[in-house]
C-alpha cells in the first residue's frame, strides 16, 4: 500500500511533495562553507594528533595484548574483538585492532583514524539534518527554500564537528566507542528517513527498509557500544516531534506506530522483568561507587545542565577529560541547586511537549537531547558525567540552535543577524577547539591545564602526580624535585578520598621504593587500611598490580610480607570482583616464584584459578609452576582444562610452548627433572 502524507492541510502541501530538494547546492557560499569547515576541523586538530596515549588508552590498547593482531586469523580478530574489559563493544575493539596491525602503537595512527570518523559523522549528521528538515516541510507544511535547508544543514553539521565538547571522542582514542556507536546510529537514522521518504512518494518497500534501519542499525551501534540501544526510542523521537506518524490510512499509521513503540518498548519491558527478578543486581553495582542510585539520580539533574551549559556557552575552563569534582546531590535542596535543576528539566520537558505542533524542531532537539542521556544519565552506576555522552545527543541541541539562528527575521538593513552569525559561531567553536587540542599535545600540559581549573578532582591530582612520576624517572638533575611534586599530588589526590584514597598511597610507596626513600610504618598501616576499608576500584587494583610487578621484576624493592599485607588488606574489602581477585593472586605468585618460595606461589595461583575459571592465562601460569615443582600429572591435568576455557584458540601457541616444557620434563624426571626448569616468567594478562 503506497503512502502519502496523512491530513496535509492544503493544495501547497501536495505541491511541495512534488517538489525536488536536491542534496546538492549551486550556492557559492554553501560551498564555501563546508570547506572552511573541512580545513577547520583539520586544523583545530592538528596540535593533538600527535599527542601521546592517554589514561584508558594503557589498559586497553598498549597494555592489551590481544589487540596486538599480527595476522588476519580467526582466532586472533575473534580475541582482539573480545578483549575489552566487560567483552563487549566487539567493533570499537576490532576496529582498534586493525590499527595496531596497519600501524603498530603509534598514537598519532589512532588518532587520524578517530577524526576520520568525526569527519564521516559530520557528514552523516548534514544528510540527516537534510533529509529530516525537507520531510518536515512535507509532513507539517512549513515550507522551505532548498537553499535554507542546504544551508542549515550546513550549519549544524559545521559546528557540531568543531564544538569542542566532542574533542574527547577523538583525541581520547577509546572513545571511538562513542563516535562509532554514534556512526551506526546516524546511518540508522538516515536509513530510516529514506525509508519514510519513499512512503511520503508512495514508493514500494518503505516499511522494509524501516524494519532494516531499525535492526541493524542498532545490531552495529550496539556492537560498538551499549548506546545503539536507544537507537529506537530516537527514531520514535524523530517521528513523535517531526513527522506526526502521517501516513496514507489509519491502518499504515498503525503498523508504523505498532513498530516504533513495539521496538522502544519491548527492550523496556525485559530489563523490567530482569530488574524484577533480580533485585539485587543493581544495588551489588553500587558498592562500588561513593554514592546511592537516588543520589546519583538527583546529580544528573545538575549535571545535564553543565551539559547544555558546555554545549550552548563553551567556556575552556569548563571543560575537562575528568569531571569527577562534581559534588553529590544528598537531597533536593543539598546542595539547593537541585531542586532548581530538577524544576528546569521539568520546565524544558512540558516545553518540548506542549511546543511540538507549532515548534517541532525545538521540540525535538529537546527530547533528543533528553533520550540520547538515558542510559548513561540515570539509574545505572555509572561515573558521575563525561563529556563524549554529548556526541551524538548534542545533534538535537545543534539542530534546534541554528534551526532558528537560520529562521530569526531580526535584520539590520539587509543584514540578516542570525546567518551572519553562523560563520562566526563555527570560527569561535574552531578556536576552542584548537586551544584544547594544543594542551593535548603532552600529558604535562594536559595534567596542569586541567588541575588548574579542578582543583579538586582527585582524578586530575593523581594524573598530574603520575605525569610528574614519569619525567622524575627520565630527568637525573630535576629527578628528586619532580619526585616531590609527584608525591605532593599522590598525597592530594589520597586526601580527595574515593577509589584514589588507597591508589595515591600505593604510588607515594611506589615513588620511595623507586627513589629508595624511607617509608614510615603509619603510611604503610594508612594503606592497609585503605585498602581493607576504602572504596577501592579499577585505579588503586592497578597501581597494586604495578608495584607488585615492579617489586617481582626487581625494579623496586619491598620485603615480601609487606606486599603480602596489602594483598591480605583488599581481599578482606568486599567490593573487590572475583577476577581482580584472580588477578592480583596471579600478580602475588609471580613474586613468591622469583624470590624462591614456588610453593606459595602454587597455592596462590590454584586460588587464582577458583576465583576466575575463565581465564586461561592462570591455568597457563598454575602448569608452569606444577612442571617447576616436578607435578607433572597435576600439569597435565591444568593444561587440559586450558586447551577446554580456550574455545577459539586464543591461546593455543601458549600452550604448546608449556606442553613442550611438560614433554621435556616428563622425559627427564627419572634422572634430572631440575634441569627442565621453565621460565619463571609468569604472565598475568
Amino acid at each position: 500500500m503506497p503512502f502519502f502524507p496523512h491530513r496535509l492541510r492544503n493544495n501547497h502541501s501536495l505541491e511541495m511533495s512534488r517538489t525536488r530538494y536536491p542534496i546538492g547546492s549551486r550556492q557559492p557560499a554553501h560551498w564555501l562553507l563546508a570547506a572552511a569547515s573541512v580545513l577547520l576541523l583539520l586544523w583545530a586538530y592538528a596540535p593533538g594528533i600527535s599527542g601521546p596515549f592517554v589514561f584508558d588508552d594503557t589498559p586497553q590498547i598498549t597494555k592489551n595484548p590481544l589487540l596486538h593482531v599480527t595476522e588476519f586469523s580467526l582466532p586472533e580478530l575473534y580475541a582482539a574483538a573480545t578483549s575489552y574489559s566487560t567483552g563487549l563493544r566487539p567493533l570499537s575493539m576490532l576496529s582498534l585492532a586493525l590499527n595496531h596491525y596497519f600501524s603498530g602503537l603509534e598514537p598519532t595512527a589512532f588518532k587520524i583514524t578517530n577524526l576520520l570518523i568525526h569527519l564521516i559523522n559530520a557528514v552523516s549528521i548534514f544528510f540527516f539534518v537534510f533529509l529530516s528538515l525537507r520531510l518536515l516541510t512535507v509532513t507539517q507544511d512549513l515550507p522551505h527554500s532548498p537553499t535554507t535547508l542546504v544551508g542549515t544543514s550546513l550549519a549544524v553539521a559545521a559546528g557540531w564537528a568543531l564544538h569542542p565538547v566532542n574533542l574527547t571522542s577523538v583525541l581520547y582514542i577509546v572513545q571511538r566507542m562513542a563516535s562509532l556507536s554514534a556512526l551506526f546510529c546516524l546511518w540508522g537514522m538516515i536509513a530510516y528517513l529514506l525509508a519514510r521518504k519513499r512512503m511520503i512518494e508512495g514508493k514500494p518497500h518503505g516499511g522494509l527498509l524501516i524494519l532494516l534501519a531499525l535492526g541493524l542499525g542498532t545490531l552495529f551501534s550496539i556492537a560498538a557500544k551499549e548506546n545503539g540501544i536507544l537507537l529506537p526510542l530516537l527514531l520514535l523521537v524523530i517521528e513523535w516531534t517531526l513527522f506526526g506518524f502521517r501516513t496514507v490510512n489509519a491502518s499504515d499509521r498503525r503498523r508504523l506506530t505498532i513498530l516504533l513503540y513495539g521496538a522502544t518498548g519491548l527492550p523496556l519491558i525485559a530489563a523490567a522483568i530482569f530488574f524484577i527478578t533480580n533485585p539485587g543486581w543493581l544495588a551489588s553495582l553500587y558498592e562500588l561507587r561513593d554514592f546511592s542510585m537516588i543520589e546519583r539520580l538527583l546529580t544528573e539533574s545538575r549535571v545535564l545542565w553543565i551539559y547544555l551549559g558546555l554545549l550552548l556557552i563553551p567556556r575552556p575552563a569548563r571543560f575537562s577529560l575528568f569531571h569527577d569534582d562534581i559534588p553529590i546531590s544528598h537531597g533536593l535542596t543539598d546542595p539547593w541547586t537541585t531542586l532548581a535543576a530538577c524544576a528546569g528539566l521539568i520546565v524544558l520537558f512540558a516545553t518540548a511537549l506542549f511546543c511540538r505542533k507549532r515548534e517541532p524542531v525545538l521540540s525535538f532537539g529537546i527530547l533528543f537531547f533528553f533520550c540520547g542521556h538515558l542510559l548513561e544519565s540515570t539509574i545505572f552506576p555509572l561515573e558521575i558525567a563525561h563529556e563524549h555522552r554529548n556526541y551524538l545527543p548534542s545533534v538535537g541541541v545543534f539542530m534546534a540552535v541554528f534551526y532558528y539562528l537560520m529562521k530569526a527575521p531580526v535584520k539590520i538593513g539587509n543584514i540578516h543577524l542570525g546567518r551572519t552569525a553562523i560563520p562566526l559561531v563555527i570560527l569561535f567553536l574552531s578556536l576552542i577547539t584548537w586551544n584544547r587540542a594544543s594542551i593535548w599535545a603532552t600529558p604535562l600540559d594536559l595534567a596542569l591545564v586541567n588541575l588548574e581549573s579542578h582543583p579538586n578532582s582527585p582524578r586530575w591530582q593523581f594524573e598530574t602526580g603520575r605525569v610528574y612520576e614519569e619525567l622524575s624517572l627520565h630527568q637525573n638533575k630535576r629527578g628528586k624535585e619532580l619526585a616531590n611534586l609527584a608525591i605532593n599530588h599522590f598525597q592530594q589526590a589520597a586526601r580527595l578520598g574515593g577509589d584514589h584514597q588507597a591508589a595515591g598511597l600505593i604510588a607515594i610507596v611506589h615513588m620511595s621504593t623507586i627513589h629508595k626513600r624511607d617509608i614510615s610504618t603509619s603510611l604503610l598501616d594508612e594503606l592497609n587500611d585503605a585498602l581493607s576499608n576504602a572504596k577501592v576500584g579499577a585505579t588503586s587494583i592497578l597501581n597494586l598490580e604495578q608495584l607488585t610487578l615492579c617489586v617481582a621484576h626487581q625494579e623496586c624493592y619491598l620485603p615480601y610480607e609487606t606486599i603480602e599485607n596489602f594483598h591480605e588488606s583488599v581481599m578482606a574489602n568486599p567490593v573487590i570482583s572475583r577476577s581482580a581477585r584472580g588477578r592480583l593472586k596471579a600478580d602475588l605468585a609471580q613474586l613468591a616464584l622469583n624470590i624462591g618460595r614456588p610453593s606459595d606461589a602454587l597455592d596462590l595461583l590454584q586460588q587464582a584459578v577458583e576465583d576466575n575459571p575463565a581465564h586461561v592465562q592462570h591455568y597457563l601460569n598454575l602448569a608452569y609452576v606444577q612442571i617447576l615443582l616436578g607435578q607433572t600429572q597435576a600439569a597435565e591435568i591444568t593444561l587440559a582444562d586450558a586447551s577446554a576455557h580456550d574455545r577459539f584458540g586464543n591461546n593455543e601457541t601458549r600452550i604448546t610452548a608449556i606442553v613442550k616444557q611438560l614433554d621435556k620434563a616428563k622425559a627427564k624426571r627419572d634422572t634430572n627433572a631440575n634441569k627442565a626448569q621453565p621460565d619463571n616468567n609468569l604472565k598475568v594478562n
